[in-house]
């Protein structure tokens, strides 16, 4: 698995997951929900992060899912590619 996000607040105010991906033979298995809870640990450990916000690919309902799980919620904002973008408020 891969998972970039932030070390430093991005110019828009706010800490991005940038990339997230699990190689398929391991899907479904867990560890995509619990990568992402230990970067929503790390980063809420810094005193500028107020919300983390993470897109994916508009036709990934799998990647929406484990999103929402987490605690994201849809902020009705896309992407210029047109994928939705998610926000997880500290």
């Amino acid at each position: 698995g891969f998972i970039l996000f932030d070390n430093e607040i991005y110019s828009d105010g706010y800490y991005w997951i940038l990339r997230f991906m699990i190689d398929e033979r391991f899907q479904g298995k867990g560890y995509g929900k619990s990568a992402i809870q230990q970067v929503i640990t790390k980063l809420k450990n810094r005193n500028d992060c107020k919300e983390i916000r993470v897109s994916h690919v508009s036709h990934n309902i799998v990647a929406n899912s484990i999103y929402k799980s987490c605690g994201f919620q849809e902020t009705g904002e896309v992407e210029d590619c047109g994928d939705p973008i998610l926000s997880y408020k500290i």
